[in-house]
C-alpha cells in the first residue's frame, strides 16, 4: 500500500512540474534564432563574394588602363 501512494505522489508531482517546459521553450527560441542566423549569413556571404567579385575586376581592369598609358 505504500509504494502504491509512494508512486502515485511521485507521478503527481511530475505532473505538476512545468520547470522543464520553460528550459524547452527556451532551447526552441535559440534553435529557431540559429537557423534564422544561418540562413541570412549563408545569403549574405554570396552576396558578398559577388561583390568583391566585381571589385577585384575593376581594380584589374584600372590597373590594366594604368599600365597601358
Amino acid at each position: 500500500m505504500m509504494n502504491a501512494l509512494a508512486g502515485k505522489r511521485f507521478f503527481r508531482q511530475l505532473r505538476d512540474d512545468y520547470t522543464g517546459a520553460t528550459a524547452i521553450e527556451y532551447g526552441l527560441i535559440a534553435a529557431l534564432i540559429a537557423v534564422a542566423v544561418l540562413l541570412s549569413t549563408g545569403s549574405l556571404g554570396e552576396t558578398m563574394v559577388l561583390m568583391f567579385d566585381n571589385l577585384l575586376g575593376a581594380a584589374e581592369t584600372g590597373k590594366e588602363a594604368a599600365s597601358s598609358e
